[in-house]
């Protein structure tokens, strides 16, 4: 929930100098239905991936500790990721959302830049360079 706090935070910002905002900002997901992480939080997607034909930007926030156990379940959020990078969308990860990212390939013999432990975990699953 912090890049969706930081992008929200930045419009307000930007609205209060320029009365208009800079990012329009959706949480998507597989579907619409509240999903509960460590039975803490609920994250409840305002709209499914589906309805989003075109974006230009997509950040993968942190995900679950367990993350290697997410790929079955992403294979349609993956594919969507690919295609909206193939018609011109920016991707970029924070912290283990890092997994996800590389989980489309898009990383591919490309430098990652990430904490020191992560690092070593993405390289075991994915060839990416240092």
């Amino acid at each position: 929930m912090g890049t969706y706090h930081i992008f929200t935070e930045a419009n307000r910002y930007y609205h209060q100098n320029h009365d208009k905002t800079m990012f329009k900002i959706e949480l998507v997901g597989l579907s619409k239905q509240s999903v509960f992480l460590n039975g803490l939080l609920a994250v409840m997607p305002q709209k499914e991936i589906t309805d989003i034909i075109k974006t230009d930007l997509i950040v993968i926030p942190a995900v679950a500790p367990n993350f290697t156990a997410l790929d079955a379940q992403n294979t349609p959020f993956l594919d969507w990721i690919r295609n909206q990078y193939t018609h011109g969308a920016n991707v970029a990860s924070m912290c283990t959302g890092a997994y996800i990212l590389a989980s489309t390939g898009l990383l591919e013999k490309k430098t990652v830049r990430s904490i020191g432990v992560l690092k070593q975990i993405l390289s075991s699953y994915f060839p990416i360079s240092s």
